[in-house]
């Protein structure tokens, strides 16, 4: 599903980004945009998309592949790492 802004003054109008996002980037991307520090415990899997909205080179962001049983397993045991 395409993600779609629109920031006038920010974003140019008709431009285009190859950035993937996911809706938990949203969170740290706002937090970005207006200035705050999360602590860093908060959000911990939420990266900023701020650089992609302003036309900047994005940085790199991590990528882990996680399933469902992955998923499944850390609420059964939340003190598990992995």
């Amino acid at each position: 599903m395409p993600l779609m802004v629109k920031w006038p003054g920010t974003i140019k109008p008709g431009s285009t980004s190859q950035q993937i996002v996911s809706l938990t980037d949203v969170m740290a991307s706002i937090v970005d945009i207006v200035g705050y520090k999360l602590p860093d415990n908060a959000a911990e899997d939420s990266f900023s998309f701020q650089k992609a909205l302003s036309g900047e080179q994005p940085e790199s962001i991590p990528f882990k592949a996680y399933s469902l049983q992955q998923a499944r397993q850390s609420q059964a045991d939340p003190g598990r790492a992995e």
